[in-house]
């Protein structure tokens, strides 16, 4: 299987969709519990680059969507290396897991194809 822009952005559509309804559904369970409203904050984001990506998907729109991705993964990032310095649970997985989505969606990017 060759790895594609649209297959990049369906795959990431698809799990941010995911990701942003248990964050919007759960919060407390997501996230920590003074902090409901932030957790909901990036269910919404989440939700509005998952579903913008998806039906980008075999458009011109498709390469913009990526970069709305690579730059919250970058930012996501950034979050992460700072609670990795303050030995926060779990910023160490945050942080792989966050690189690996910004790595694919940079190439996501990048390519023709």
């Amino acid at each position: 299987m060759t790895l594609t822009r649209t297959r990049v952005v369906r795959a990431f559509g698809v799990m941010r969709i995911g990701i942003g309804a248990a964050m919007l559904v759960a919060p407390k369970a997501v996230g920590r519990n003074d902090e409901v409203l932030m957790t909901r904050s990036f269910a919404v984001r989440e939700l509005v680059i998952g579903v913008g990506g998806l039906r980008s998907a075999h458009t011109a729109q498709e390469r913009t969507w990526a970069g709305l991705g690579v730059l919250t993964d970058a930012l996501d990032c950034m979050t992460a290396a700072v609670a990795v310095r303050h030995r926060a649970p779990y910023a160490g997985a945050t942080l792989a897991l966050a690189a690996a989505g910004l790595a694919l969606e940079a190439y996501a990017v990048s390519t023709d194809r």
